[in-house]
C-alpha cells in the first residue's frame, strides 16, 4: 500500500516559504504537478516557479481561514489538474503573531485602528486584542479540518469511481493494486505535547492536529485515504526568524533543523508503506520517532528552547500588570 508522488497532483498550503516551500520543491523534483496555495506569492516561490519546467507549479492565492477561498482552490485542482491525490495542509501561525506578520498571513486582518505600531502582538491568548474570535485557530486548525474535508470527499469520490470500494475489499481483490488512492498531510508539531503556558493557542491547535489525524486512522483500510502528520522540532523557517519573541528563547547552544531535512521525511511518511493512515511522526534534527497519545515528552537536540523562561517571564509580568482591568480597559 505504498504511494508515490510522481505523476500525482498536490496543493500544498503556506508554501511560499519555510518547510512547505522546501516540500513543494521535493514534490516537484519527483515528478508531481504542485499548487502552491498561499496568501500572497513570494521572490523564494517565483524562483522555484521559474527553474520548474518538467512538471506544473502554479499559485492558487488562498486565505486557509477563508472556506470560499479553499472552495475556490480546490475548483482551481479540478480544472487544472483533474483533481487532488495529495493535500499538505501546511499553513500555519506562531502566537503570538506580530502585527506585519499577521497583516500577511490573512485577508481579514485587524483594522490599522486595532495595529497601533508593527510590533503589536495579533491573536495571542494573553494580549486576547481579537473581538470576534482567535484568528491564529481558524489558519492553524479550522482551515486544516475543512481543507482536509473536501479531500477526503474528493478522494473518496474517486476511489469508488475506480471501483475501489473500501481497501479491505480492494486489497483482498486485486494485491497488484496500489490501494492508496489519496494522502492528506497535516503539518502539526511538537508544541502538541508540550504544554506551553505562554504559547497555549498554538499548543492547543497542534495537539488538535495530532488528534484530528489519529482520529481519521480508518479512511486508509477503508477508502485508500491515508491522513498522517509530521511534527517538526525546531527548524529555522520565517515563522521562527520573523517573530522576534521566538527568537528571543533560542540560543547558539539550540539545534534546528532546515526545512530540506523536515521536507525528505515528510515524503516519506507520504510515500511509505511503513507508515499507515493516523500516523504522527515526530522530526527533529538527529531523530524521527511515531508519536503516540501516551508518548513521552520529546527529547534531544532539536527539542527545547534554552531561553524559553524569557518568554514565561513576559507572560507573568502581562498578568500582574493587567490585574483589576476590565475587557475593555485591558483593550
Amino acid at each position: 500500500m505504498s504511494f508515490s508522488v510522481c505523476g500525482k497532483n498536490a496543493i500544498v498550503t503556506g508554501a511560499s516559504s519555510g518547510i512547505n516551500l522546501a516540500f513543494a520543491q521535493l514534490l516537484a523534483q519527483k515528478k508531481a504537478n504542485v499548487i502552491v496555495a498561499d496568501i500572497q506569492e513570494t521572490p523564494a516561490f517565483r524562483k522555484f516557479q521559474r527553474a520548474t519546467t518538467s512538471t506544473k507549479v502554479m499559485f492558487q492565492k488562498t486565505d486557509v481561514s477563508d472556506w470560499k477561498d479553499l472552495e475556490r482552490l480546490f475548483e482551481f485542482a479540478r480544472s487544472e489538474l483533474g483533481g487532488v491525490d495529495l493535500l499538505c495542509n501546511g499553513a500555519g501561525v506562531f502566537e503570538p503573531v506580530r502585527a506585519r506578520f499577521a497583516s500577511q498571513q490573512c485577508n481579514n486582518k485587524p483594522s490599522k485602528a486595532n495595529l497601533p505600531n508593527e510590533t503589536q502582538d495579533w491573536s495571542s491568548f494573553w494580549k486576547d486584542t481579537e473581538t470576534e474570535s482567535y484568528k491564529s485557530l481558524e489558519i492553524n486548525l479550522q482551515g486544516l479540518l475543512k481543507a482536509s474535508r473536501m479531500a477526503i470527499r474528493d478522494q473518496t469520490t474517486r476511489s469508488l469511481s475506480k471501483g475501489k470500494g473500501s481497501g479491505r475489499r480492494a486489497a483482498a481483490s486485486d494485491s497488484e493494486t496500489e490501494t492508496v488512492v489519496g494522502v492528506i498531510l497535516n503539518i502539526s508539531s511538537l508544541a502538541a505535547q508540550y504544554a506551553l503556558f505562554n504559547q497555549p493557542l498554538y499548543c492547543t491547535s497542534k495537539a488538535a492536529v495530532s488528534s484530528f489525524t489519529r482520529a481519521m486512522a480508518p479512511l486508509h483500510r477503508e477508502f485508500g485515504i491515508k491522513v498522517v502528520a509530521i511534527a517538526p522540532g525546531m527548524v529555522l523557517t520565517p515563522l521562527w526568524s520573523e517573530n522576534p519573541d521566538k527568537m528571543r528563547a533560542i540560543s547558539e547552544a539550540d539545534v534546528l533543523a532546515t526545512p530540506e531535512e523536515v521536507a525528505e521525511t515528510m515524503l516519506t511518511l507520504v510515500e511509505s508503506d511503513k507508515y499507515e493512515g493516523g500516523t504522527v511522526l515526530e522530526k527533529l534534527k538527529e531523530t524521527t520517532r511515531e508519536v503516540l497519545v501516551d508518548s513521552p515528552l520529546p527529547s534531544g537536540p532539536g527539542s527545547t528552547m534554552t531561553k524559553m523562561d524569557l518568554i514565561y517571564e513576559d507572560t507573568i509580568d502581562l498578568l500582574l500588570n493587567e490585574g483589576g482591568k476590565t475587557d475593555s480597559a485591558i483593550k
